[in-house]
């Protein structure tokens, strides 16, 4: 559990940079969903998966939001 909770930290401040303070934050409550589903079943496919779709869900979000 040290390693799910060192890896959250870490997940969570490689968005700081590009994303900001808020969305590094935001990423806290999916990444402990992803890192309890990782101990769970021991499926690294899944998370990279389950990451992709919502980013994508998350930009084309953004797309359509967008200013023209």
């Amino acid at each position: 559990m040290v390693a799910a909770g060192l890896s959250l930290a870490a997940f969570s401040l490689a968005h700081w940079p590009f994303w900001g303070a808020g969305a590094a934050l935001f990423t806290l409550l999916p990444g402990a969903i992803l890192s309890a589903l990782y101990v769970w079943r021991r499926d690294l496919g899944a998370n990279i998966l389950a990451h992709a779709t919502t980013a994508a869900v998350q930009l084309l979000g953004l797309a359509a939001t967008a200013p023209s």
